[in-house]
């Protein structure tokens, strides 16, 4: 998916609407020098059972893409 909104830099909030707290998250930040995909950090805040936040090490939103598995 798509990042759908920027709180700050490099942190993002993510409607997912999986109605679950468990979630995990895999997120990839296109490095534009290298022209490749790259797993980055990423620090996860659960917000509520259909939302969670994201913390990145770097990137912009075009640069993001994310899978997001409730279970």
């Amino acid at each position: 998916g798509e990042v759908a909104a920027i709180d700050a830099s490099d942190t993002y909030t993510i409607a997912h609407n999986l109605d679950t707290n468990f979630v995990d998250v895999s997120v990839q930040v296109y490095d534009t020098d290298l022209t490749v995909w790259r797993f980055d950090l990423v620090v996860i805040e659960v917000i509520d059972v259909n939302t969670v936040k994201i913390s990145l090490a770097s990137g912009v939103s075009s640069q993001i893409r994310y899978v997001i598995h409730g279970y």
